[in-house]
């Protein structure tokens, strides 16, 4: 569990992404873990947000000034512009990543995060873009 809120990047930088900032606690007790297995890491952290509404695409100017980075939720952002719900068999087939409305909102974010020196990423890994 606790690697799941915390990742160690290729670069030795812990992150900690998610809707909600992980206690204190968690990140130490992955320290602790990675110390315990002789792995190098930075002594910084990197705090992040998800990005899964249109609200939070359309205030990431200011949500960026808050965080280190962005993960873009991009399923859950498609379904929630697209007003569609990709698991009813019904209007599963409405739901379209690559409609203009959905890359509109990641561009915004994406040039959000860029202004500000934070980084933006997919959570799907359908785009990856670093300042």
């Amino acid at each position: 569990m606790k690697r799941k809120l915390i990742f160690l990047d290729i670069d030795g930088t812990l992150t900690a992404p998610g809707s909600n900032v992980p206690p204190a606690s968690a990140v130490e007790a992955v320290r602790k873990e990675l110390d315990a297995e002789g792995i190098p890491y930075s002594d910084e952290v990197d705090l992040g947000i998800m990005i899964e509404t249109p609200a939070a695409a359309v205030i990431s100017d200011r949500l960026a000034k808050e965080v280190d980075f962005f993960s873009i939720g991009t399923n859950d952002l498609t379904q929630y512009t697209l007003a569609c719900d990709r698991q009813n068999n019904d209007l599963g087939r409405f739901f379209n990543a690559h409609h203009p409305a959905v890359l509109r909102l990641i561009k915004l974010v994406a040039e959000n995060a860029q202004k500000t020196a934070s980084g933006a990423a997919s959570a799907a890994n359908w785009a990856r873009i670093w300042n």
